[in-house]
């Protein structure tokens, strides 16, 4: 259930669990870039605790002939699948290969014949997707990705809201609150304290979808044909 929540009430909480009513001590604008932080904070923790659901999305992404890379998307956080179009309507997943296998295959191999799926492997590197064999044409991959947190633009409105999902909007909150207890070299104890009380209730109650146990994905190796075999097996 949302639990939406605009930066001027984030801030707001701050300062009365700070006890600074003004901006005597600290501004809204510091309060504005640390809630920012601790939203980030709160961000990894729920992805940690297998939470990605929160934060699940995908996208359609093409690539381009005698190109080996496609770079990610501009929200990208943490990849959770790729698949590849083979034009049939049938997605295919495409699976990692290991740094040892990134020169195995010549260009267009494995992205033409009746194995082809089996033979398309990707890596991250450098911002991008990076595909082995290199594609000899355009082919659209849908990519399952967490994304990254946004930041606040405004104090309410677009850009300016947020959802605390199920009272996870403390966490931010009181990691602002300790960091600038902190800051003033006042006691942070009670803060921090806080901020590792609810850090826990999140990492215990992050998943969101209990309905059955993950299973073990398909592990099989690369087939092993004339034209599939890695060259350095030739």
């Amino acid at each position: 259930m949302a639990r939406t929540v605009t930066r001027a009430q984030l801030r707001g909480w701050v300062r009365s669990k700070g006890d600074w009513p003004d901006a005597n001590f600290v501004t809204d604008t510091e309060i504005n870039e640390e809630l920012d932080a601790g939203i980030a904070s709160l961000y990894r923790l729920i992805v940690q605790a297998r939470g990605y659901e929160y934060f699940r999305t995908a996208t359609n992404l093409s690539t381009t002939a005698s190109v080996d890379t496609i770079p990610l998307p501009a929200d990208f956080y943490e990849l959770l699948a790729l698949w590849w179009d083979q034009g049939s309507g049938i997605k295919v997943p495409i699976r990692r290969y290991m740094p040892v296998e990134g020169e195995d295959y010549a260009q267009g191999e494995g992205w033409l014949g009746s194995l082809a799926a089996d033979n398309v492997r990707y890596s991250l590197v450098d911002g991008a997707f990076r595909f082995v064999p290199t594609p000899t044409a355009v082919h659209t991959i849908k990519c399952e990705y967490v994304k990254a947190p946004a930041r606040f633009s405004a104090d309410s409105g677009a850009g300016g809201t947020w959802d605390g999902y199920a009272g996870f909007e403390e966490y931010p909150v009181w990691y602002v609150v300790a960091t600038f207890l902190q800051k003033e070299e006042s006691d942070a104890t009670v803060a921090l304290a806080r901020l590792e009380q609810i850090k826990r209730d999140i990492i215990s109650t992050a998943t969101r979808d209990h309905s059955e146990p993950m299973r073990a994905q398909d592990v099989r190796g690369w087939p092993i044909g004339r034209r599939m075999m890695p060259s350095r097996w030739r």
